[in-house]
């Protein structure tokens, strides 16, 4: 019996291929417009996307890319979009780049997604339509959080004497915080949580104020908030020298 020559499409060797990469090149936290503190979300993601031709010929075709941005990655309608100008044509083996920053407010947890619609309207006629739609996930961390620890007096204080613990967790979303030390019955709280005014002190709320207990040695008070959904850690530190207690005769 004979053999059946293969068939070879030539037209389908001898067309383009678009193909690309979504690339998250920075995002910047949230703050509160009216607060000042921290979200723990981003107000801002930048977004590179690089364009290859890799089937070795020219694309004289314009074409579009279309950004989408999928908060929370839940596959529904993009909360945000973003058309870049008309691509008019490409050279074999060609690459290039385009960025763009969406302003949203981005959760930190779960991740979200950005996709890259590479001639979406398909107007270029390529070897395969598999990969056009790179996509990258982004967040999925806390901002960094500079937490803020003060004591008055700020390094030393004659012994037997009281210091003044100031805090300021910069963020006000939830956390379980605490700031403990010697002399100090430990403080919890929720940075989320409103303070309301009571007779007595409310520990709630970004910002606090403490008295320690008479200080005799040298004491080490510290501020501690851990993100409970990624269980993120912050921590700060404050130091205190005595100079001993002095009896008066």
């Amino acid at each position: 019996g004979g053999s059946i020559p293969a068939s070879i499409d030539v037209n389908k060797l001898l067309q383009p291929n678009l193909r690309g990469t979504v690339i998250e090149n920075g995002m910047t936290p949230e703050i509160d417009p009216i607060s000042g503190f921290r979200t723990g979300n981003y107000e801002t993601v930048d977004i590179v996307v690089l364009i290859e031709e890799s089937g070795g010929v020219a694309i004289t075709d314009p074409f579009d890319v279309v950004l989408e941005l999928d908060l929370n990655d839940d596959g529904g309608t993009p909360d945000a979009t973003y058309t870049f100008p008309t691509i008019p044509s490409m050279n074999a083996n060609d690459g290039l780049n385009r960025t763009h920053t969406f302003n949203a407010s981005i959760p930190f947890s779960p991740e979200s997604r950005v996709t890259a619609r590479i001639d979406p309207t398909n107007q270029v006629a390529e070897a395969t339509e598999t990969d056009n739609n790179p996509y990258t996930l982004i967040s999925g961390s806390l901002p960094p959080m500079d937490m803020i620890l003060s004591i008055d007096p700020s390094d030393l204080v004659r012994g037997g004497e009281v210091a003044v613990l100031d805090w300021d967790t910069v963020g006000n979303f939830p956390m379980d915080c605490s700031l403990s030390g010697p002399s100090l019955d430990t403080i919890n709280f929720d940075p989320s949580v409103t303070p309301v005014d009571t007779d007595g002190p409310v520990w709630a709320g970004p910002r606090g104020t403490a008295d320690t207990g008479p200080i005799t040695s040298k004491s080490v008070y510290t501020l501690q908030c851990i993100e409970p959904i990624t269980s993120t850690p912050f921590i700060e530190t404050a130091t205190i020298e005595t100079t001993g207690k002095v009896e008066e005769i």
